[in-house]
């Protein structure tokens, strides 16, 4: 066997085809990546993806990123202008600069970006921090930490603020070499965070030590998040663990000594946590110590470190610094004390003593800036400009869904990073921005002022849930929630909610726009789980020819000879539950209690259901409509266990046992001498249109029915028990009222119930609305914009979600005084409604006002009449926290006793 002659040649040939196979493979995989970002445009938007490069497969330009600081961004920037593209952390990103592009981002939150940090911020920090937390959770716990630095607190601080700092720059002073200023700097800070922010006593030792700990975890924090050995996010986990470690038994011990004296910043958040009525586990505590660290330690070091390098720069700005602290008796030799001056800040942060304060002469030496203090030299001038490249440079957003930026499209899922230093260094506003010249924030020039968005040094925006917005916030705290929004923003705001850009109005000329502009500029649209629950065929689905048919059929069942017919079942129905209430050893529910009798009367009147059937069905349609009821306004999401699956299938119950009832009146003969129920009267409609019959359309239509003739009037019934309940003289003056018609007394057995008697109860009928001005069962309607309009000098963008409030609109209206009071006379003689019928719209208004209002006046007086003339009651638990959940509902379900009524 003979070997190979070997051969130099061959072998450079081999490694020069090997080196360019290659070179070869990874350009072509770097094409294929930037192929595979560029088809993730969305296509339904005209407008091109930013300019930039998404560097490597899988690890893009991170490595970039992180080697080359703010060089990275520089260079991009003037390569690719204000908004380009990259690949960073395993994201597409897109990175913006300028005042008006970052305009758009911070205030677009919750409808075009939500606040998101990196993965491997977030898993670092912990899921109990500020930064993890969203929603109520988020605003609960930004309510404790803002008394952290509330103006009391920082009062505190000072003496150990000051006493710490005296003694770093000592140290520094007494440095027979150079100092690493940015190190120094640091370690100052950081010494600061864990003395007067925690509180904690430590020795310098443990200190330096810990300081190193949290040097590992800040140059992890924003690592490729990959949790494998060596990996950055493995060595910030570790470094983590070990700062909660050695704060345990601190924190412990701190726990077990707490003191009514709040010092530090760990006596105010318990303080504060207890006061919001929450417990903060030690974990938590542990948590949040490493976030506070993080928050005041690396960004305060680098400005501290830039403001010494600017200041030995420029000594004529040193010179009027100290002119300034002379004046205020801050120099050498003062005897002016920091506290006193705190007190004096203004809204700016500028020192402004009071005349006793300039002229005191005891008290000790503060903040000694003194011409005979020397600092060393620096080791280099990069350890000072080094500090800039640690500042907080930005914010992570998140975009919600595709817009419009300067020109190119931001796709629906890409992270956006917004420049804050970038926006400062190229901001048209700054007279000769590369100059250190701090007289531009003077009263004369305020350069940052114009414009809003070109000076942003610590950010803005809210936090919000994303895809939610604040969905979490309007269904937990719904009352205070809006209120708090309507005193923020006023009358029209925009959100987001349920997985859409929103506009939230109220009052009554604002109402009046909405309500009237259907077709022209808004038509109706549900939330997606509405439409999907209650179905497409429903009335409040429908548009144009199809719904105007429907109403005009379903019409029919309310006019006034239908609703003399169904007055003895009314009345029946409304007899026999409030006998067993008065009958009951316990106390009654009232809330489920009426339901349940709402339920009865509009299965009975509105679907033809004979009360034998009902008894037999009545538990399991009441559990089904209580479960597809909660469940209406849910995430649009088909899967088990899932909002919107559990209210599908219980609508597939209640449909199954309407369809009986259907299949029944077909083959059944009509008594065309009584009046015909609404099941009945759809059914002939859907029969004399030119489409097939559809058993569904029904089916869907008479779901809606019995959701929208007893949910509403179950409300308003619960309310106005509740009211009765708070208001005994009202009772006293409807009492009075019956008394007069006939109603009340030994002969008001014999009389019999129609709309004539009920017409003559005008000040019951007042009873009833002053409820529905203050508890509106239904607290708004929900329209899609057909068009971009304008409303009270607003945009409404085509394509957002107009949602117009009922309650809020009865709230603001000028036309009832002292309107947080249950004043049923407000509504004797002319109403005040009438001044403009949109002031008071507990039924909607337009095209669109309810159907079945009239119906429901009927249920609600009979009740009245029926509930006064029997009963007296008692709140057991008082005025009830209101919710709604989709209707308004109180909390506690109104506890009460219910006793026999005897008219003397």
């Amino acid at each position: 066997m003979f070997l190979p002659e070997f051969s130099p040649f061959s072998a450079l040939a081999t490694a020069i085809t090997s080196v360019t196979s290659v070179l070869l493979l990874l350009a072509v995989s770097r094409q294929l990546w930037a192929f595979r970002w560029s088809i993730t445009r969305d296509r339904d938007n005209k407008l091109p993806l930013p300019n930039g490069s998404m560097g490597w497969p899988f690890i893009g330009e991170t490595f970039h990123w992180l080697f080359q600081g703010s060089n990275f961004h520089v260079s991009r920037r003037e390569k690719y202008g204000n908004v380009f593209k990259t690949h960073l952390l395993g994201k597409p990103v897109i990175r913006v600069t300028g005042a008006e592009n970052i305009r758009k981002i911070v205030l677009g939150e919750h409808s075009l970006v939500c606040t998101q940090w990196p993965q491997s911020t977030r898993i670092i920090l912990g899921p109990n921090t500020l930064v993890n937390s969203i929603g109520d959770l988020h605003k609960q716990k930004r309510k404790i930490l803002s008394k952290v630095f509330s103006r009391a607190a920082l009062e505190t601080y000072i003496p150990r603020l000051q006493d710490v700092v005296r003694s770093e720059i000592a140290k520094w002073c007494s440095e027979p070499g150079s100092v690493n200023v940015f190190g120094a700097a640091k370690a100052l800070t950081f010494r600061i965070a864990v003395r007067v922010l925690l509180g904690l006593s430590m020795r310098d030792d443990d200190v330096e030590h810990l300081s190193k700990t949290f040097e590992d975890l800040m140059n992890n924090l924003f690592s490729l998040p990959i949790d494998v050995s060596f990996s950055g996010l493995r060595k910030g986990i570790k470094a983590r663990e070990k700062l909660h470690a050695f704060m345990e038994k601190i924190i412990v011990e701190k726990l077990q000594n707490q003191r009514s004296e709040k010092d530090d910043a760990f006596d105010h958040i318990l303080s504060s946590a207890k006061e919001n009525g929450h417990t903060l586990t030690v974990q938590e505590l542990k948590e949040a110590a490493v976030e506070l660290i993080f928050a005041a330690h690396s960004t305060t070091a680098s400005a501290s470190t830039s403001l010494i390098l600017q200041l030995l720069k420029h000594p004529s700005v040193v010179e009027k610094a100290r002119q300034e602290l002379e004046a205020h008796g801050l120099r050498s030799g003062s005897k002016c004390g920091s506290r006193s001056i705190l007190t004096q800040w203004d809204m700016d942060g500028q020192t402004i003593p009071s005349e006793d304060e300039a002229t005191e002469k005891g008290g000790n030496e503060s903040l000694n800036l003194g011409a005979e203090t020397h600092f060393p030299p620096f080791s280099s001038e990069t350890d000072c400009c080094e500090s800039a490249e640690h500042s907080v440079s930005g914010g992570y957003r998140t975009a919600l869904q595709t817009f419009e930026l300067d020109g190119y499209q931001i796709p629906k899922g890409w992270s956006v990073m917004y420049s804050i230093r970038d926006t400062h260094e190229t901001a048209a506003v700054y007279q000769s921005p590369e100059v250190f010249d701090p007289d531009r924030f003077g009263i004369g020039r305020e350069e940052s002022k114009i414009g809003r968005f070109n000076y942003i040094p610590f950010g803005g925006g809210t936090m919000g849930l994303p895809f939610l917005g604040e969905t979490l916030q309007l269904v937990l705290q719904r009352r205070k929630f809006l209120r708090m929004k309507r005193q923020k923003y006023g009358f029209i705001y925009k959100t987001h909610l349920l997985g859409n850009p929103t506009v939230r109005v109220m009052g009554a000329e604002n109402v009046r726009q909405i309500l009237l502009g259907e077709h022209k500029l808004v038509a109706v649209h549900w939330p997606a789980s509405v439409r999907t629950i209650l179905g497409s065929y429903t009335l409040s689905n429908v548009h144009g020819a199809q719904h105007k048919s429907k109403k005009r059929a379903l019409m029919k069942a309310f006019s006034r000879e239908a609703l003399e017919h169904y007055i003895p079942v009314i009345r029946e129905e409304v007899r026999c539950a409030i006998k067993n209430w008065m009958q009951s050893d316990s106390c009654v529910l009232v809330y489920p209690e009426t339901k349940r009798l709402m339920f009865r009367i509009a299965m009975r009147i509105l679907l033809g259901f004979d009360s034998e059937q009902i008894k037999t069905d009545e538990e399991e349609l009441v559990e089904a409509f209580e479960e597809m009821t909660k469940n209406l306004f849910s995430l649009p999401i088909d899967v088990p266990f899932s909002g919107l699956y559990r209210g599908l299938k219980a609508r597939n119950f209640i449909h199954s046992k309407i369809e009986e009832n259907i299949q029944k009146k077909i083959q059944d003969s009509v008594d065309e001498r009584k009046p015909k129920d609404a099941l009945q009267l759809l059914i002939e409609n859907c029969r004399r249109s030119d489409e097939p019959f559809s058993l569904q359309e029904i089916k869907e239509s008479a779901t809606e029915l019995l959701f929208g003739g007893h949910e509403t009037t179950a409300s308003t019934a619960t309310s106005l028990v509740m009211f009765l309940g708070l208001n005994l003289d009202v009772i006293q003056r409807a009492r009075e009222e019956l008394r007069e018609t006939g109603l009340m007394g030994v002969c008001s057995q014999e009389n019999t119930l129609n709309i004539g008697l009920l017409e003559r109860l005008k000040y019951t009928g007042c009873v009833i609305k002053e409820t529905l001005r203050i508890n509106p069962p239904v607290p708004g309607g929900f329209r899609v914009a057909l068009k971009t309009f304008e409303i009270n000098g607003y945009q409404i963008p085509k394509g957002w979600n107009v949602i117009y409030s009922i309650g809020d609109t009865h709230d603001v209206a000028d036309v009832f005084p002292n309107k947080e009071e249950f004043q049923p006379e407000r509504f004797m003689g002319k109403s005040p409604e009438d001044s403009s019928r949109f002031n008071y719209i507990p039924f909607g208004g337009g095209s669109r006002m309810c159907v079945g209002k009239e119906f429901a006046k009927v249920v609600l007086k009979i009740f009245l009449v029926e509930l006064i003339t029997k009963c007296n009651w008692t709140l057991l638990n008082g005025p009830p926290t209101m919710k709604t959940s989709p209707t308004v509902y109180p909390v506690d379900n109104l506890p009460t006793k219910f006793c026999n009524y005897i008219d003397n």
